[in-house]
């Protein structure tokens, strides 16, 4: 594309965002401060570069870089394709510029190691030090297949195809084809053990067995053998504790809760305020002489939610103040009737 001038044709060039004294992306910083992009154009990820996501405020003095994209986040002018800066990129970055940082994109590929500067096609090559120093595939190569930085150790005598492989300056990974495994990594929080020592944090166990782990879920996923519901259980010694329990209004205190109406219900990890019940059996939500398994008095009301006032059998009590009995009055009921009768209600028999 090109713009017209009086005096010909000229081509059109991207010259980055405009030059702005002020902090318009609110990264703290400033042009004269040295901020190598501000203003309201964002910067776009170089085709063929690391995709992901960047903007404007992530691009200051000091801020973290991500090497491969293109953008030269912490400003410091360099290439971003060369991220160990011995002159040499990976194959796959060859050609490719940084945004708004001349001279880039003109370094040679055939790089195998791009965090080591001892790495490159021109490197003078150290036989059998485990390194394939001068990226000609072959060498005694610890393979790196995940790309992070750890290798498994690989012996051979002809081509081994480090380059396509990746190569690293040790041989302690314990999984190559993971890259959120391998020595010294920080523990994450996915199920697996991150960091080779042989176990994983206690917090990405359910010992519980509710299904529920007490961690976050890392960004990447669940990658455990063991599969789990879920994660920020607030309390892994009691399966009825995990974010996804039902909690009833307990409006009386009596211990048992009452489910007339969603607002009643509520999902929670742990009892809050009144929601403070797991069941939802009480027949009287605010009286809390009155629920379930409450001593019976020889009146008409239903004290232990039972029903049997409301079918109009209603001279009752426990004899001798013992709970679990029920007494029944009624002139028209055999004994063999009342027996079934208090069958139907939920007790053993008359």
């Amino acid at each position: 594309m090109c713009m017209c001038v009086s005096y010909g044709c000229v081509p059109e060039i991207d010259v980055g965002p405009p030059i702005s004294l002020e902090d318009i992306d609110g990264d703290g910083w400033t042009v004269a401060e040295g901020d190598c992009w501000e203003g309201s154009i964002q910067p776009r990820v170089q085709a063929g570069a690391r995709a992901h996501e960047v903007i404007s405020s992530d691009v200051y003095p000091g801020a973290p870089d991500q090497w491969y994209d293109g953008v030269d986040q912490n400003c410091d002018g360099l290439d971003d394709f060369d991220q160990d800066g011995d002159g040499f990129v990976l194959e796959q970055y060859v050609g490719i510029e940084t945004l708004n940082v001349e001279g880039t994109g003109t370094l040679p590929g055939g790089d195998c190691d791009d965090r080591n500067p001892q790495v490159h096609p021109e490197a003078i090559e150290v036989v059998a030090d485990g390194v394939d120093s001068n990226c000609n595939e072959v060498d005694l190569c610890f393979v790196d297949r995940d790309l992070d930085g750890s290798g498994i150790n690989l012996e051979t005598t002809g081509p081994i195809g480090c380059v396509a492989d990746g190569v690293s300056p040790n041989a302690s990974d314990c999984d190559d084809n993971n890259p959120y495994v391998f020595p010294d990594n920080v523990e994450a929080c996915d199920g697996i053990d991150n960091n080779c020592d042989g176990s994983k944090m206690i917090a990405e166990l359910d010992q519980d067995g509710d299904g529920y782990v007490p961690c976050i879920i890392d960004e990447h996923g669940w990658l455990g053998d063991s599969e789990i519901l879920g994660d920020n259980d607030c309390n892994d010694d009691n399966p009825m504790y995990h974010p996804s329990q039902q909690w009833y209004l307990d409006a009386d205190g009596d211990g048992y809760g009452s489910y007339n109406s969603p607002s009643e219900q509520r999902q929670s990890c742990a009892p809050t305020g009144y929601f403070s019940s797991l069941v939802d059996t009480d027949c009287d939500a605010g009286n809390p002489n009155i629920h379930p398994f409450a001593m019976e008095e020889t009146d008409s009301v239903d004290s232990n939610c039972d029903g049997m006032e409301d079918a109009g059998y209603y001279c009752a009590g426990a004899p001798n103040g013992v709970d679990g009995y029920y007494v029944m009055c009624s002139n028209h009921l055999t004994a063999s009737e009342s027996g079934s009768i208090c069958q139907q209600f939920g007790y053993d028999g008359l």
